[in-house]
């Protein structure tokens, strides 16, 4: 009999945890009369809303911005319809290695969603560029280089309400476009990410990720998978903390190899669509000294 390698297995795991958050939303729904060609048309070109006063739009939407930073895990939830929403953030990561010293920062890390209904958001990503200093204690040699990141596009698309032990769940879909002009890097490389959370308590929520990124560097297939698990305490609607933990799995031809990640902090929302954040984290078990720490702000009109 042949044997079922560890991607398949992980896709399996993926096919049936989706099957079974889809499943009982898709048993709840109602079938609607048909419609004509034009209003499913009509009901994506929300952007019409746009030109509607911000006292107006406000008065349709529950609760403040939610958005997919700062933590490792995206937000389960979407952008609203016919609102645009803009996140960024600055990061700095310091290495320790032995007599090596390194320095990276890395902004402006553009997240643009788009609301173009209930149940799907546009998204572009572009992390911008990453400056890296590095330094040998001993000798005293310095380098310098930066490099840019690739651009991402694609959807999240909403996948069920919480219901119970069924997670409010979403799922992005992305590419990403070999626009820095890496060597070797010269194809689109896709990525699958499938979130899901629980209100635990009143001011407690639990929210984890499961994704995969496929990628081809010259003649050499890489396949990143990576898993999530974050714990939200929101002590007053503005302000919330969290603690987060996330493993990465990289395999290729050539070698496998893991990371594990610990990180925390928080989010402020002063306006309903305004927000601030901060967090700081660090690898668990890694043979360098390294340490990293972010802030961001995004906004929601």
């Amino acid at each position: 009999m042949r044997q079922i390698g560890p991607l398949t297995r992980v896709l399996i795991a993926l096919a049936i945890t989706f099957a079974a958050s889809v499943s009982p939303a898709i048993a709840q729904m109602s079938y609607a009369p048909l419609r004509t060609p034009a209003e499913p048309v009509l009901q994506l070109a929300s952007f019409r809303n746009w030109w509607r006063s911000h006292e107006e739009r406000n008065d349709d939407i529950e609760g403040t911005i939610e958005t997919d930073r700062p933590d490792f895990t995206a937000a389960d939830t979407l952008v609203p319809k016919g609102w645009a929403q803009l996140e960024s953030g600055y990061q700095f990561t310091n290495t320790k290695s032995g007599e090596r010293v390194k320095n990276q920062y890395s902004a402006p890390q553009l997240n643009l969603r788009l609301g173009l209904s209930e149940w799907v958001e546009l998204r572009t990503l572009w992390s911008g560029f990453q400056t890296t200093a590095e330094r040998n204690e001993t000798t005293d040699a310095r380098r310098m280089d930066t490099t840019l990141f690739n651009l991402q596009i694609g959807f999240k698309w909403k996948i069920s309400d919480e219901a119970g032990l069924i997670p409010q769940s979403a799922l992005i879909t992305t590419l990403f476009l070999p626009t820095a002009g890496h060597p070797g890097e010269d194809k689109v490389s896709p990525m699958i990410d499938y979130i899901y959370g629980w209100q635990l308590a009143e001011k407690v929520r639990l929210c984890g990720s499961t994704g995969m990124i496929f990628a081809d560097h010259g003649d050499v297939h890489k396949t990143e998978f990576y898993q999530s698990l974050v714990c939200e305490q929101a002590w007053v609607e503005q302000f919330s903390t969290y603690f987060e933990w996330y493993a990465t799995q990289t395999d290729s031809y050539y070698r496998l190899a893991s990371g594990h990640n610990m990180d925390g902090g928080f989010t402020w929302r002063p306006w309903r669509n305004i927000q601030f954040d901060w967090r700081a984290g660090f690898p668990v078990g890694s043979a360098d000294d390294t340490f990293f720490t972010n802030v961001g702000f995004s906004a929601r009109y």
